[in-house]
């Protein structure tokens, strides 16, 4: 099974990524992250299939927010997102899924196009985890300041363009 991981604070923001992407996974696991249940109530309101969701009192720490939320994932493998992150080519990730129980893998990488320029140019690119095995050491750091995923011993491999 195939989860797609979230946290967001941001009510239309989890509707758009449920109704965009819900297709290509068996679940999504929205963390609500905020300093009151207003969105996490906002968010069950719209009874999104194939949505588990759970409230994260925010502390001021990604880290701890996406470790929480990993937590709550009980698919084989995820899938992370934040909520305004595009996926290009989801129809692929079953396929890469695939790839990586075939060769025992713990993550695939790929390319995060983090920042772009007035004119559409891609200026911070870099490699990111985006495709985790659930069971593997991959955990987030407690970071306060950015999420990353550690763990000395995975086995990985860095897949696109």
């Amino acid at each position: 099974m195939l989860g797609l991981s979230l946290i967001t604070n941001e009510p239309e923001q989890a509707k758009r990524i449920v109704e965009t992407y819900g297709q290509y996974f068996d679940k999504i696991f929205i963390t609500v992250a905020d300093k009151t249940k207003q969105t996490f109530y906002d968010i069950e309101k719209m009874k999104l299939d194939k949505v588990q969701l759970s409230y994260f009192k925010w502390c001021d720490n990604f880290g701890k927010a996406r470790a929480y939320n990993q937590e709550q994932i009980d698919t084989d493998y995820f899938v992370w997102i934040d909520s305004d992150d595009e996926i290009e080519h989801p129809e692929a990730i079953a396929g890469l899924v695939t790839t990586m129980k075939q060769n025992d893998l713990d993550a695939i990488y790929m390319l995060y196009k983090y920042i772009q320029n007035d004119i559409g140019e891609q200026i911070a690119p870099h490699w990111r985890e985006r495709i985790i095995r659930t069971k593997s050491p991959l955990k987030w750091s407690q970071s306060r300041c950015h999420e990353t995923l550690i763990a000395p011993t995975a086995k990985t491999i860095v897949t696109g363009k």
